[in-house]
């Protein structure tokens, strides 16, 4: 699905009224859409999960005139996978923000290089190397 052709406006908004249900403003921390999950994090969304985008599309046209927080609690009765769906995209668009990874001290994902010596050092990772393998393999018919 072409993530750009499945937002409509009528959909973005649905998903945001949806996601703000589900991640309110709570002290420092904005909303959904006060992240912009309704915007471009939608689109970054959908390049990475098309499989998602693609199911909730239908979930969007369905929720379109209801009230976001009885349409979640309908889920939640109802049909918790749709429920688990859309919890999925507005988290993980969610913390696809910028402002929200600063806000809980998360970089983001990082290279590091391991230190040497001390517990969990990379002689631990070398000694486990240089050993011989332990493991057993399963006897052939």
């Amino acid at each position: 699905m072409d993530s750009q052709a499945a937002w409509t406006p009528e959909r973005r908004e649905t998903f945001g009224a949806l996601a703000d249900i589900l991640i309110p403003r709570s002290g420092d921390m904005p909303s959904a859409r006060e992240a912009g999950l309704a915007g471009p994090l939608l689109d970054r969304l959908s390049r990475s999960r098309p499989d998602l985008a693609a199911a909730l599309a239908p979930l969007l046209d369905e929720l379109a005139r209801v009230d976001p927080a009885a349409a979640v609690a309908r889920l939640e009765r109802e049909r918790p996978d749709a429920l688990l769906r859309l919890l999925e995209a507005a988290a993980g668009g969610y913390y696809m923000s910028a402002e929200v990874r600063r806000l809980i001290g998360y970089p983001g994902q990082e290279a590091l290089t391991l230190s040497r010596g001390g517990f969990g050092g990379e002689d631990l990772v070398e000694a486990v190397m240089a050993r011989r393998p332990i493991h057993r393999v399963p006897e052939r018919d």
